[in-house]
């Protein structure tokens, strides 16, 4: 499976649900990502606020990382939200094959395998968390 990666600054939340989608079999690509613009209120000026995210998604949510790991490994995903420097980033944790991957989380980097103990400490430390188990669309 193929994931798109960010391309500009700004749009890290509206990626982040099209990878959603991607990684539930949805057949949508980087052409599609204006709809998901829309669709969290995506803007230059502001990029995509918690509360568009959690419209969508409904409620961010904590488990520890156990709990987190079987979520992963019984075909699901989870999103992040980690604080930045004055601003923040969006970014997705699955199991790909049998490794847990970060998709869209580092700049210039689609796919970033990490090990068991990265990932507990990156959904640790997250200022939210939101547990998918269905595509957005």
């Amino acid at each position: 499976m193929r994931f798109c990666k960010q391309r500009d600054r700004y749009t890290c939340g509206p990626v982040a649900l099209l990878n959603v989608d991607k990684f539930f079999g949805r057949r949508v690509t980087y052409a599609n990502l204006p709809f998901y613009r829309l669709l969290v209120q995506c803007s230059k000026s502001q990029g995509t606020l918690r509360r568009s995210i959690t419209r969508v998604l409904g409620r961010a949510a904590r488990r520890k990382w156990p709990n987190a790991k079987q979520f992963l490994q019984e075909g699901n995903c989870i999103l992040i939200f980690d604080r930045w420097k004055g601003g923040g980033h969006y970014s997705l944790v699955v199991m790909h094959g049998y490794d847990i991957t970060l998709i869209n989380h580092f700049e210039g980097e689609c796919l970033t395998p990490i090990s068991a103990a990265k990932a507990s400490r990156l959904l640790k430390h997250a200022e939210r968390t939101w547990y998918i188990s269905e595509s957005i669309l």
